[in-house]
């Protein structure tokens, strides 16, 4: 809605027509172009009623066949019945929209998953030896029933055709229907063996076997290890001093399974519309062609990683210190592989094992314990990380064609995924300024076939010498979307029955890519910011550029240079996104002792919580919080805005009681 042309009616009889029974506004060739949405159009024309009803249980058995050693069985099931009745109407709401005749669809599906586990446990102590673990197998299965029906062109026949579809043989006109079914299971052997002597030292070992059926046949199975090793050094006769209450060295090093993918990734869907001609006489044969391409040999994804760490308590117990350092190299890295259409990749592009990443980085854990006798108490912890990714391998992509060599990067919209640097880094042209002057055009050159006073500059960095040569070859590396750190701090305190906790994170030195400014300010068929403050030759001092268009008009060729500035491919829109937010607070107050006394309660609390109602940032889009552009290329583009749904500020005022 915001980018929508000010000047678009909302709504007008003079605009209707059989694409516009509405009368939307929304633009033409004719009034005003604009490739916004009309979104109060969208509002009328359709609607969803979406109902979910969700359902979650477990029961479990446990015999205890000895001292020490007990068998335990499992069930765990949720299943969810989901119902979305959709309706479109007659009408248009962007301009040059396909037209779309009124139909009503009914999708409903189930979800269905049940999990069954049989563990012994055991747990002994011998004197100075302790002993305990379990050992078990699980097994869950994962499915999806759908079906869905429509009934298309019922505006025709009159009558209230818009309501939930009982029976697609009810429905006058064209009615379609389908359905399907989507499963997968996963088979698990595990166990764990902790030891312990003396309180002093300590080791763990675990094992897991897991067989997922949405790998390819041959490769369901994986076998992950781990084992991590303990000494708490203080419990040693030597250990003297005074201030440590407690210390302990910890080392670990396991290797973890991932499955990132959904179901039937490895086969090869075949297209059953196209016909082939064949024969002496040329009839038309019904054929099929493979829409998607797949690969054969999708295996587990393994994160193996590598530990070092202690933990401190000190001074009378008051402070508490846990600092953490850590290599995690994911080998097999499940991500779409980017191909053309021409191979035939008509639905995506297939995922694929291809390559790994290295994650590496320290965690410093801080905190502190008043230990008041009085009625004020209160502690504080703090903790700083700090994290780095890089990339080391990422297959056989075949040959650049820029450079003739082997390509080692991935591109997704404005990013690009490199050996030797971290995934999703910004890949975008330089800008230097404005050009202020026709002399700054001359003397820049690269520019000076269509660039005006009040252009933007871009850095040659592949010249060529010609007049017109910003291109793709001048892109480089310009920012992260990786922050330098990470902190997070809690403060918890209560004085007689009442208590208040505070919670702050903050995320500190990435770059983001406002997409969403990109939009508006690139000065297209639309709405502008208000604060926008264009380029001229009474105001130089600003970082816009000239406001203007760029389509031909009157017998004049298109602006290239106002074209150019709306380039999308520039540093122009990289923005630093550190932020501060207060994610929570929140005060309670338990009732006195005497109270519950006299109505039989054991406790009762009535509270009062905010979460992210502030957030201290420079960043100019609605929430420096980015999740990445979603989809299949989230894990390539994880710093791009296009307009993600800000974080809820959420006010909660609770009571609980225990009886």
């Amino acid at each position: 809605m915001w980018s929508m042309s000010p000047i678009v009616p909302v709504q007008s009889d003079a605009l209707i027509n059989d694409q516009n029974p509405g009368g939307w506004g929304y633009g033409s060739t004719n009034t005003v172009n604009t490739f916004s949405r009309n979104q109060v159009a969208v509002a009328n024309i359709t609607s969803i009623e979406s109902n979910f009803v969700k359902l979650l249980g477990n029961a479990f058995i446990q015999y205890k066949i000895a001292d020490g050693l007990s068998y335990k069985f499992n069930a765990g099931l949720e299943t969810s019945f989901d119902k979305i009745n959709a309706v479109r109407k007659n009408g248009s709401w962007y301009q040059n929209q396909s037209p779309e005749n009124s139909q009503v669809t009914d999708n409903r599906s189930q979800f269905f998953s049940y999990l069954f586990e049989h563990t012994l446990n055991f747990d002994y102590n011998l004197g100075k030896h302790s002993i305990n673990g379990v050992v078990g197998y699980t097994q869950q299965t994962y499915q999806t029933d759908f079906v869905s029906g429509t009934g298309l062109f019922l505006a025709q026949f009159g009558g209230n055709y818009f309501t939930t579809i009982t029976s697609t043989s009810n429905l006058p006109g064209d009615r379609t229907a389908s359905g399907g079914l989507t499963k997968y299971l996963i088979n698990s052997y595990l166990g764990r063996l902790n030891y312990t002597f003396d309180d002093k030292y300590l080791a763990t070992f675990t094992f897991r076997s897991d067989k997922d059926s949405r790998f390819s046949p041959e490769f369901r199975t994986g076998y992950f290890p781990s084992g991590a090793l303990a000494w708490r050094i203080s419990n040693e006769k030597f250990f003297n001093l005074d201030w440590v209450n407690d210390l302990k060295i910890r080392g670990s090093y396991g290797v973890l399974g991932a499955a990132n993918l959904n179901p039937y990734q490895y086969i090869g869907f075949l297209n059953q519309g196209p016909n082939a001609v064949f024969g002496p006489n040329q009839e038309g044969v019904a054929g099929a062609i493979q829409a998607k391409l797949a690969s054969g040999d999708l295996r587990w994804e393994e994160k193996k990683t590598t530990n070092l760490g202690f933990d401190a308590t000190l001074f009378n117990n008051k402070f508490n210190i846990t600092f953490d350092a850590f290599r995690s190299v994911s080998e097999d890295v499940l991500v779409p592989q980017p191909l053309p259409g021409y191979l035939g990749n008509l639905q995506g592009d297939p995922i694929v094992n291809i390559g790994s990443v290295l994650n590496k980085g320290l965690e410093l854990d801080l905190g502190y314990n008043s230990r008041a006798t009085g009625n004020f108490k209160w502690n504080v912890a703090a903790n700083v990380s700090v994290i780095r990714n890089e990339i080391l391998e990422l297959g056989n992509l075949g040959i650049d064609e820029a450079t003739g060599m082997r390509r080692d990067y991935i591109s997704s919209g404005n990013t690009r995924s490199q050996v030797g640097r971290s995934i999703g880094d910004f890949y975008v042209l330089r800008t230097n300024g404005l050009f202020q002057n026709e002399a700054e055009v001359i003397a820049h050159n690269a520019q000076a076939d269509y660039a005006q006073p009040g252009d933007i500059r871009y850095v040659n960095l592949q010249d060529d010498g010609t007049t017109d040569d910003i291109n793709n070859n001048d892109r480089e590396f310009a920012g992260s979307p990786w922050p330098d750190f990470t902190t997070g701090l809690q403060f918890d305190s209560s004085y007689k029955n009442f208590s208040l906790n505070v919670q702050l994170y903050g995320a500190f030195g990435m770059d983001l890519y406002n997409d969403v400014r990109n939009d508006l300010d690139s000065y297209g068929y639309s709405n502008y910011r208000r604060a926008i403050d264009p380029w001229r030759p009474d105001n130089t001092n600003t970082s816009d550029p000239r406001l203007g268009v760029s389509y031909a008009a009157g017998g004049m060729p298109a602006d290239r240079g106002i074209v150019s500035n709306a380039r999308d491919n520039s540093d122009r829109w990289l923005e630093d996104g550190s932020y501060l937010r207060i994610r929570n607070v929140e005060v309670g107050y338990d009732l006195p002792q005497p109270w519950l006394d006299k109505m039989e309660m054991n406790s009762a609390r009535i509270f009062l919580s905010g979460q992210n109602l502030i957030t201290f940032t420079g960043y100019s889009g609605l929430d420096p919080d980015v999740v990445g552009v979603g989809g299949e290329n989230i894990n390539l583009e994880p710093g791009v805005d296009n307009g993600n749904y800000p974080s809820s500020r959420i006010i909660s005022l609770g009571f609980s009681v225990g009886f």
